[in-house]
């Protein structure tokens, strides 16, 4: 069945079975590093992500890549991308999504992390009827990924039920740091001007 995993800057949107494929979009058994794209779960305006298998852990996990064709500057683009992964990869904590990895895929960049099996926080309350304790549980659990994140001296700067994850379980994980600043980090021009940070070893 179709689901939906870490955002990315705009809402996700799965592809129906019956929808063409885009060109862009990797097929099955394609090799990504030494992960093996199973299918794509959704897209955005920065890049797509998709359900892959890491065959070296025999695990799940999920692909963000930054689209070929990104509207905004590939380089802007990448050092946003790789800067979401630094930043959560800083963040040890159960109510933050996990970053596995980071590399390229001909001219894109990825990120392999935790693949969440579930939907945005914007879906679960938009779905069934949930009591008042329930819905401040998952809220309370997101505030802590949040709390985390300040602890190791970042800002996600785009908190949003969008870019909060409830796992069938219940589970809850705070995604999409690519808007992520430092603590003190100045804002102005900043982004444009920055070179892309290194990527992970």
């Amino acid at each position: 069945d179709e689901t939906r995993t870490v955002s990315l800057d705009t809402p996700l949107s799965p592809r129906p079975r019956d929808a063409p494929r885009p060109a862009s979009e990797l097929p099955r058994g394609t090799s990504v590093g030494r992960y093996t794209v199973l299918a794509l779960v959704g897209r955005g305006g920065m890049g797509e992500v998709y359900a892959a298998y890491d065959p070296k852990l025999d695990r799940k996990i999920a692909l963000k890549l930054i689209a070929a064709d990104a509207s905004r500057p590939e380089a802007r683009a990448e050092a946003r991308l790789l800067r979401e992964a630094q930043a959560i990869a800083k963040v040890s904590h159960p109510n933050v999504v996990t970053v596995h990895d980071t590399g390229t895929f001909g001219a894109r960049v990825f990120i392999a992390m935790e693949f969440v099996d579930g939907g945005t926080l914007k879906d679960w309350l938009a779905g069934a009827a949930h009591t008042r304790a329930e819905i401040l549980a998952i809220v309370a659990a997101a505030a802590l990924g949040l709390a985390a994140a300040h602890a190791a001296g970042l800002v996600h700067r785009d908190f949003k039920p969008l870019n909060v994850m409830v796992a069938g379980d219940g589970t809850v994980r705070v995604t999409d740091f690519g808007l992520v600043r430092q603590l003190g980090q100045a804002d102005a021009g900043e982004e444009a001007e920055a070179p892309p940070p290194a990527l992970a070893a």
